[in-house]
């Protein structure tokens, strides 16, 4: 975010993605509630969970792989 956004931009968009992170974090978790209370089957529930939890860490190792230096960039010109 600190090298996408305008520097005079940066606290609405930490806000906006700390906003957004919490919404996605309760619906989430609401859905996998909703979705894994009508099963018994605790076997299914645990893969169901393993799968998306795999599918979530392949998402950020594909993320990161855009990252140049790791860090937070520069600011020189």
């Amino acid at each position: 975010m600190y090298r996408v956004v305008p520097a005079d931009a940066v606290p609405q968009a930490k806000t906006s993605l700390i906003i957004t992170v919490q919404l996605a974090a309760a619906g989430g978790a609401t859905l996998m509630g909703v979705l894994l209370s009508g099963s018994t089957n605790w076997s299914l529930n645990f893969g169901i969970l393993a799968a998306v939890a795999a599918v979530a860490g392949l998402i950020g190792v594909l993320l990161g792989q855009g990252r140049q230096g790791g860090g937070v960039a520069s600011t020189d010109e």
